[in-house]
């Protein structure tokens, strides 16, 4: 198990790599984009990122419907990875460095939990912001997703915000 210190470490590299976002056209507002990644980067989203994304209202479903149903595109894929091989050989050389750290994990098994689980953050962040959206094509790329999707965490989420969506 890691200790806090290297989970810290680790934490920190995984959310560098949130910075890359499915493209929004240049003639949608600025202000569009920016609350788009402030809700995809947020850690503990206290400071309205929600609620700044949602007033965009039906203009914002279609991106978002894309990063639900894709993920992240492959730059940011690529980028993510990159850290977290950088951050692997960080916490090696650590554990190395002050024996009373452990690190055992195999570098394969520590690159794809980390990646696998940016890419579950991605969309279910997408989907969360869907859900509060609302509407006709919001309800659409939300069970389309469900239908499509295979991760059992993502499938419960998604369950349970198309039911939201529904219900409103």
């Amino acid at each position: 198990m890691l200790n806090r210190k290297l989970m810290t470490i680790a934490t920190a590299c995984w959310l560098a790599g949130l910075t890359g976002l499915a493209a929004v056209t240049a003639n949608e507002p600025e202000d569009a984009r920016l609350a788009l990644a402030s809700w995809i980067r947020c850690i503990e989203c206290k400071d309205g990122e929600l609620d700044r994304l949602t007033k965009f209202g039906q203009v914002i479903v279609p991106h978002l419907s894309t990063m639900l149903a894709g993920g992240p595109a492959q730059s940011t894929r690529d980028r993510v990875q990159q850290l977290n091989i950088v951050t692997y050989e960080k916490l090696k050389a650590y554990a190395t460095r002050y024996r009373h750290s452990r690190f055992s994990i195999d570098r394969e098994v520590f690159l794809r939990i980390y990646f696998d689980n940016f890419v579950f953050h991605y969309r279910s962040r997408a989907a969360h912001a869907l859900a509060a959206v609302g509407g006709e094509r919001a309800e659409q790329a939300l069970a389309e997703a469900l239908e499509a999707t295979t991760h059992a965490a993502l499938k419960v989420q998604l369950q349970n915000l198309l039911e939201q969506v529904r219900s409103n």
